[in-house]
Formats: structure tokens, C-alpha cells, sequence
């Protein structure tokens, strides 16, 4: 058995969304914008709270069989006295499950986890995804681990991403705590399992979903690089004034590839430039530029439209104010 606490942040942010429909704030960003000095990035709280609000927990007796589902349908199964403390002390009675499932590009902006991969040459390129996943499991607060011999079975509905891809192959994310971003690594091609869904008491209800067996906690991502046999360019970015990378994150996005999200982490201080990290985005691809920034407490985006030249730089001349529901309806909208 298996109780879930839903977050109340999750009514507030679908209150929101709906209230978008109503009103749009159009006001315009000064593009000669100066924001004071920060030392931290800003941005930071905005994707740590979005976070939190995905976030679904669940309450499992650790005694038992356990298996949580979320919302969108991402499930887990744990065995029976699969948990143990740090020093390695066996578990038992009720344990926390925390779950977060991204499925969509909206979830990925708006919690800074976009599909940067690393290859095997160490380059990073842009995945697609079958479904992110994060999990972790706690009591008392305390951190758990599972018992040597132990770990989970996770399966995540093919159809939550366009369907069956058999060249999916399974990725860990390591996280950047200063931004909360993460880059997708360690690539393991033999990991995923296309499986029939089952129906509880037998039968099977004929969907299918990617299937893996792990004994982590964190986040995993069902992945593919994309590919693309056109001429590769390197593409930057040009931010009014006072927008750099302290407070404001540069994305792309690719049309027709709605589980795809670039994320131009890479800014040069001297030419005041973002870019991607190695030239490989294809010319002639057509892309979204998605720029979010926040300057004090304020959010700001911009959305821009392009198809992509050898040696592109987009020179974005303002930002405009918006809200996490302007936004969040702005980026589901993209083809």
C-alpha cells in the first residue's frame, strides 16, 4: 500500500495557468537594463522551488512489496526490506519516497534540466528524451540507501514521449548544485528494456514502457543523441546588457522534437556571448531561442524564432516581464 501527499503548489500552479488565459503582461524589458552585481545565481530559488512543486512523496511500508506511481504514470517497484541507513543498518517500517517525472520540454525549462549529453569523446550534444526521473528515499528525514542485493525496477510509458524508440539507451544526471542543471552521462546502451505494460491480476493493457533496474538514487533520463546528417555550425548568443550568466539561462529549442532542450551553458565573459559547447548544432535546423532570467525577484523571458546559419549569432534586443504560467503556456505552444 502506498499513501500520496500531493503538494498544494501543484493546485496553485494549474490556478495559474488557467489564469493565463486571461491576462498577459506585455510590459517591455529596457534593453540597456543594468542589474546590480550578484554572486549567486539568480535564477537558482526559481528552478529549486519548481522543483519542489513537481515533487510528489509518498508514504511505503518498507516491510513489504513497494510500488508507487506518479501522476503522469512513471512507476517504481521496490522489493520488501530493500532499504538500509548509511552506516549500512537495515530499515524497517515506514519509509519516504520522493518522485519527480519531466516529460516535456515545459517541465525542463522551467526546472533547468535540459538534455545536454555526453558523448563517449566527452563532447556534449543534445539528447532526446523518453522521460526524466528523479527518486530518492528517506526516514525521518535521514537519507537511505538500498541494501546490498537490492534495487528498483522503474518503468516510464512510451507513450508519455511519442511512442516506442528501440535506440533509447539510459543516462545518469550529474547536477550542478549552483544552478541546478545537470548534464546527462554515462551512457549505457544494454540498460533499457521495451516491456508490455500488465494489468494488476494478469492481462496486459497493451501499452509499452522503457524499463530499467538501478539501486541509485537521483535523477535518470531515457535517452537517445540526436541525429542529424547536415553541416554542424557553432551557435551563440547576444543578451541586452546586464543579462549574463548570474541571471539568465539560454535554451533552444528543436521544432518537431518536443522532449529536446539545449541548454547554451557556456558564456565568455569578454565577448559577453552564450553558446553551446562544440559547434554541433545542424544548419538549416529550425529552432526556438528560450531565454529566462530573473532580475530582483522579477521574471523575464523571450521567445524567438529562427533557422539556424552557418556561424549564427541571435542578437536578442529585450526581455519581456512575465509569469511562470505566461511562460510555462508560451514553451507547450512550441512546434
Amino acid at each position: 500500500m502506498k499513501n500520496f501527499t500531493p503538494k498544494i503548489s501543484l493546485v496553485l500552479l494549474a490556478g495559474a495557468l488557467s489564469f493565463f488565459s486571461c491576462k498577459k503582461d506585455t510590459q517591455v524589458v529596457d534593453p540597456n537594463i543594468t542589474p546590480s552585481p550578484s554572486t549567486t545565481f539568480e535564477l537558482l530559488d526559481f528552478y529549486s522551488n519548481n522543483e519542489s512543486v513537481l515533487e510528489q512523496i509518498f508514504t511505503v511500508n518498507s516491510d513489504n512489496y513497494m510500488l508507487v506511481q506518479g501522476n503522469k504514470g512513471i512507476t517504481v517497484e521496490m522489493p520488501s526490506n530493500a532499504f538500509a541507513k548509511l552506516d549500512g543498518t537495515p530499515v524497517t517500517g515506514n519509509v519516504t519516497i520522493e518522485l519527480i517525472e519531466i516529460v516535456d520540454r515545459q517541465s525542463m525549462v522551467l526546472l533547468n534540466k535540459s538534455t545536454n549529453g555526453r558523448m563517449a569523446n566527452g563532447d556534449i550534444s543534445t539528447l532526446i528524451s523518453g522521460g526524466q526521473m528523479k527518486l530518492n528515499a528517506t526516514q525521518n528525514g535521514n537519507q537511505l540507501k538500498f541494501r546490498t542485493g537490492k534495487s528498483f525496477t522503474a518503468k516510464v510509458p512510451t507513450n508519455l514521449t511519442g511512442g516506442i524508440d528501440p535506440d533509447m539507451n539510459k543516462f545518469a544526471g550529474k547536477v550542478n548544485t549552483e544552478n541546478n542543471g545537470v548534464v546527462w552521462e554515462g551512457e549505457d546502451s544494454t540498460a533499457i528494456r521495451v516491456v508490455q505494460d500488465s494489468i494488476n491480476g494478469g492481462g496486459t493493457t497493451g501499452g509499452f514502457s522503457y524499463s530499467w533496474t538501478d539501486s541509485s538514487f537521483g535523477w535518470t533520463n531515457v535517452d537517445k543523441f540526436y541525429s542529424d546528417p547536415r553541416a554542424k555550425t557553432l551557435v551563440q548568443v547576444q543578451l541586452p546588457t546586464g543579462y549574463d550568466n548570474m541571471n539568465t539561462s539560454v535554451y533552444i529549442t528543436y521544432d518537431g522534437e518536443p522532449t529536446a532542450l539545449a541548454n547554451f551553458d557556456m558564456y565568455d565573459a569578454t565577448t559577453k556571448l552564450f553558446s553551446e559547447h562544440y559547434g554541433l548544432i545542424p544548419i538549416g535546423l529550425n529552432i526556438h531561442f528560450v531565454i529566462v532570467a530573473e532580475v530582483n525577484g522579477q521574471l523575464y523571458s523571450a521567445i524567438v524564432p529562427k533557422t539556424v546559419v552557418n556561424n549564427h549569432l541571435e542578437v536578442i534586443p529585450a526581455l519581456t516581464a512575465t509569469t511562470i504560467a505566461q511562460l510555462t503556456a508560451a514553451v507547450i505552444g512550441l512546434p
